[in-house]
């Protein structure tokens, strides 16, 4: 059964990523600038909320989150870890972020499929209150609303991907 989720999540997505607490007044757009601040943190990335789900019912993929790490070439590697049935999946994509349609992007490769909306929160800020960027995730992604983070959620202490990735400070 888990390799369903793990099959059904191996597609490529756009992301918009709507909010990100840590850098933008509620009322300014966020810039490609925004963006590249966003994603240069060495803080897990939190996904609180998303415009879909992956897996069936019983196994729906919670508790995700990300390390990005910029790599010489200018593109970020994005390692996802996330729980299915009380076993941590890690996965490696790789990611690249542009303008579109005047919102910057953060585009994660594998295979083509259609484009999705996530609302990421850095760890320092996940357990707050955030109605700012409720706001705009609802202004900015009308194809639902499923809710990932919970205060249950804590990553296992070691990431499976950890000797994987070289990440470089």
């Amino acid at each position: 059964m888990l390799n369903i989720a793990q099959k059904v999540f191996s597609q490529m997505w756009t992301f918009s990523i709507v909010c990100m607490i840590t850098l933008f007044h509620a009322t300014n757009g966020v810039t490609l600038q925004d963006l590249k601040h966003f994603l240069h943190t060495y803080q897990k990335v939190w996904t609180h909320t998303r415009s879909f789900e992956v897996g069936p019912p019983q196994h729906r993929h919670r508790c995700i989150y990300a390390e990005i790490r910029l790599t010489e070439h200018g593109r970020y590697v994005y390692a996802q870890h996330y729980e299915v049935d009380f076993q941590w999946i890690s996965q490696l994509f790789y990611a690249q972020i542009f303008e579109s349609h005047k919102r910057p992007v953060l585009r994660i490769k594998r295979r083509t499929g259609k484009p999705k909306c996530e609302m990421q929160v850095c760890d320092d800020r996940i357990q707050l209150h955030v109605p700012a960027c409720r706001m705009a995730y609802k202004s900015h992604c009308a194809r639902g609303e499923f809710p990932i983070y919970t205060r249950q959620c804590s990553p296992p202490r070691k990431s499976k991907l950890e000797s994987q990735i070289l990440f470089t400070r």
